[in-house]
């Protein structure tokens, strides 16, 4: 994870994705970073589901810790994207709202 973020970050990755969110013309600032955050989030999801399945489906099941199918893995993986949502964009809102409204004086 951390060998990617630095990548992305070398390669100038953030700034281009907030160039295409920025393109995307939302008329406020906080859809904006929420698009941001979400195709962050998004991507760092998907680079971690062959992790996460082999943790699952072979790590723990050579140690007999695993009760999980693959029915089961898929409804987990939506109730967080869920849980997620529910929780994530409200709390995103109001920390972007925060310091867009309270600009260099909030740190």
């Amino acid at each position: 994870d951390l060998v990617v973020f630095f990548t992305f970050w070398f390669l100038k990755g953030f700034p281009l994705l907030d160039g295409v969110c920025a393109g995307l013309d939302f008329k406020s600032q906080i859809a904006t970073g929420l698009v941001f955050v979400g195709i962050i989030g998004f991507g760092s999801s998907i680079l971690d589901l062959p992790w996460d399945i082999y943790q699952t489906f072979v790590l723990e099941e050579s140690f007999g810790f695993n009760k999980t199918t693959m029915a089961t893995f898929v409804k987990d993986r939506l109730k967080g994207l869920a849980l997620a949502l529910v929780f994530g964009v409200p709390l995103m809102s109001v920390v972007f709202w925060f310091f867009i409204t309270v600009g260099a004086n909030a740190w």
